[in-house]
């Protein structure tokens, strides 16, 4: 048996970008190692749920704060900003947000033998690795960032990007300068928590390794409860059977009203129920125009998607990775409607799948998502084509096949086998 070790594990963003690193670390504590997880405030009572231990890293990305900042997560929404001006804000943000970040890890990983670091945080563990000599894991739940080739985002990310890179390495120059280094162990594996059966990296980041995507295990206390968890959901669903579930998760939107408005008349007209879930958009009856109130749409807060998706006729949501690896996961057909980041090769990934459709959440009417829906996602191909899909997904068992590979490379470490380290470039990210 591979001898137990400390592991700090941290990632960065919402929700959705958190919850596979849990249950990741959740694997690895079952299998005997002692782990931590360091993550924003926001997220530690997630942390706490699954029995794992929470430290602080950077400040917290509340839900308030999200949305006061909406038209930051909408690529497809035009930026009255100058570049100076965008400059000067995001330079403010990572001269604020990094340091004290890096500070959080340096305490995080005091006397830990291995760092698994999810992709936003990727540009500190070099400099946590040659101050504490400790031997670090790339790990990445964003498929985009490793299987598409140049040029996969739209919208203003994609034109801002080379100077949000000049400006974190201005940031990590600073941070770095005077420090004396350890020996450094460096980067010793790359894991992807996605299916290889739907992602393979391109030759740039051939070093990542796909293991399938990062689920909690039922039985788990941060897996999905059961549907039965959730009695209004199934007197709805008795009463609407397969009905549309619309979630955009941790997405905040410019215009909530107008979104919700769009999905609900587009159900009506197709005859099926829709579950809401309020997520960041803040979605609430209230936000309906009195004609479309009725009792055919049902509000939520928090359900695990497990829960919903299991038994929904189909999924519209912004296209996280997260919420289409779930609805794969239960062969769910999907209609994207993406806002930024990863969102748009996701979106691409799905029509080339064939597990739905993709709409341009700014252009489309009711009457178009209700007739798009009807041709190409309610329809007996798609689903069978989703459910094939899903029957595979389930076959896999990815947070076990990463659990086993960082336990290979944290034994090797312990053994004092790392001499060798992956030399290969970090892929670029960038965030909100």
């Amino acid at each position: 048996m591979n001898p137990s070790g400390t592991i700090v594990i941290t990632s960065a963003g919402t929700l959705g970008d958190h919850l596979p690193y849990i249950a990741l670390g959740q694997r690895l504590a079952r299998r005997g190692h002692r782990v931590r997880m360091a993550v924003n405030a926001a997220m530690h009572a997630h942390v706490h749920a699954a029995g794992l231990q929470a430290l602080d890293c950077g400040h917290a990305l509340s839900e308030i704060r999200a949305r006061a900042s909406a038209a930051d997560w909408d690529d497809l929404h035009p930026d009255p900003r100058s570049l100076s001006q965008w400059l000067e804000q995001m330079q403010a943000y990572f001269a604020r947000e990094l340091p004290l970040c890096l500070a959080d890890l340096l305490r995080a990983c005091e006397g830990a033998d291995l760092l698994v670091c999810g992709l936003q945080q990727q540009a500190l563990a070099p400099l946590v690795s040659r101050r504490l000599g400790l031997p670090w894991v790339a790990a990445s739940v964003m498929p985009a960032a490793h299987c598409a080739d140049q040029g996969w985002q739209l919208g203003k990310k994609s034109r801002l990007a080379p100077h949000i890179h000049r400006l974190i390495g201005e940031v990590l120059a600073t941070l770095e300068a005077g420090h004396p280094a350890a020996p450094d162990h460096g980067w010793i594996g790359a894991l992807l928590g996605a299916s290889p059966q739907l992602f393979q990296p391109t030759p740039a980041h051939a070093h990542y390794e796909p293991t399938g995507f990062w689920f909690a295990q039922a039985g788990d206390p941060a897996a999905p409860a059961e549907a039965q968890a959730a009695p209004a959901l199934q007197s709805f669903l008795q009463a609407h059977p397969a009905p549309l579930v619309l979630s955009f998760s941790s997405l905040p939107l410019l215009d909530a009203p107008g979104v919700l408005a769009l999905h609900a008349q587009a159900a009506r007209q197709l005859g099926r129920g829709l579950v809401v879930q309020r997520g960041w958009a803040g979605f609430c009856e209230d936000m309906l125009p009195p004609e479309l109130r009725s009792e055919a749409v049902l509000f939520t807060d928090f359900i695990p998607q497990d829960a919903l998706f299991a038994q929904a006729g189909a999924v519209l949501h912004h296209g996280g990775i997260g919420t289409l690896a779930r609805a794969l996961l239960h062969g769910s057909p999907m209609l994207v409607e993406p806002y930024g980041n990863d969102q748009f090769f996701n979106a691409q990934r799905v029509l080339t799948l064939g597990v739905g459709a993709a709409a341009h959440p700014k252009k489309i009417s009711a009457d178009g998502l209700a007739q798009l829906l009807a041709q190409r996602v309610l329809t007996p191909e798609c689903r069978a084509r989703t459910q094939a899909l899903g029957a595979l997904l389930r076959q896999e068992d990815g947070t076990g096949r990463a659990a086993e590979r960082i336990e290979a490379w944290l034994a090797a470490a312990l053994e004092g086998r790392c001499t060798e380290t992956l030399d290969a470039p970090l892929p670029s990210s960038t965030t909100d």
